[in-house]
């Protein structure tokens, strides 16, 4: 196509694309009618599940198990809610998974 430009000629344009279907032979009928990227635990209320565990009896529960002072507690949720807890324990920062159901 650029050969036919350069040579002072026409180059054929391509036919448009039909994405709403009908009789183009489109691919319209046959695309996704939602969203293409996953959608955040806020906006999915099946995986929005609430702790059956508070932080402080998650930091207790890491505490009992792992020793150390306990730097920080998080959150993190979805299908299997659970608590990260940061422990400081002989100079060296570990984070632990306790399960918030």
């Amino acid at each position: 196509m650029l050969a036919a430009v350069l040579a002072g000629g026409t180059a054929a344009a391509a036919p448009p694309l039909n994405p709403g279907g009908g009789n183009g032979g489109g691919l319209g009928d046959r695309l996704p009618q939602g969203p293409l990227i996953e959608q955040p635990d806020r906006e999915r209320p099946e995986l929005r599940r609430e702790p059956r565990i508070s932080p402080a009896q998650a930091a207790a529960e890491a505490r009992r198990e792992h020793g150390g002072k306990v730097l920080d507690v998080h959150l993190e949720r979805g299908a299997r809610p659970h608590y990260r807890v940061k422990l400081l324990k002989d100079g060296n920062v570990r984070s632990v998974r306790v399960p918030a159901d």
